[in-house]
């Protein structure tokens, strides 16, 4: 009886042995499955600046800047004549400035008309009325204009075009 009672709790140890890697492997996420998440985000106060600020226990989906629905929309102030587009991943509106200057990437630009444009920021879509003169320092950047405007491109992959 001894070598039966041996075997039985054998078996029902092994029994509860799979079904416990079971349970857990069916839990398990697939590698597939993973999602992009963002612990920090940007957003603009009133008065034009931004506020970076940490929200660790919400989770987001990357957004794609090929479609502008799913990009946050900025407004950029003219202040003593320079405007300074910092908020990245957005569809971000510039007015009329004599001077642009872009930290961002990844994002959407309307500007409006522009004596002198920097570019510091990469993978950029620049929208401009007219822009006189542009300096890209980042890289993949493309800037559309109504004019010709005067390049100089310290980066790489930068395209400028005119409509």
């Amino acid at each position: 009886m001894k070598t039966a009672t041996r075997t039985i709790v054998t078996t029902l140890a092994g029994l509860g042995l799979i079904a416990g890697l079971a349970a857990c492997t069916a839990d398990a996420p697939k590698k597939d499955d993973a999602k992009a998440s963002s612990s920090a985000s940007a957003s603009a106060s009133p008065d034009g600046k931004t506020d970076a600020t940490k929200d660790e226990g919400k989770k987001e989906e990357a957004k794609d800047i090929t479609d502008p629905a799913q990009l946050d929309k900025f407004q950029t102030k003219c202040e003593n004549g320079t405007a300074k587009v910092t908020d990245g991943n957005g569809d971000v509106t510039v007015p009329d400035c004599e001077n642009v200057i872009i930290e961002t990437s990844n994002s959407i630009i309307h500007l409006g008309a522009t004596t002198n444009l920097t570019v510091n920021g990469a993978i950029n879509d620049i929208q401009g009325t007219t822009v006189q003169s542009a300096t890209f320092a980042g890289s993949a950047n493309t800037l559309t204009t109504d004019n010709t405007p005067k390049i100089d491109d310290k980066g790489e992959q930068n395209e400028a075009k005119t409509r």
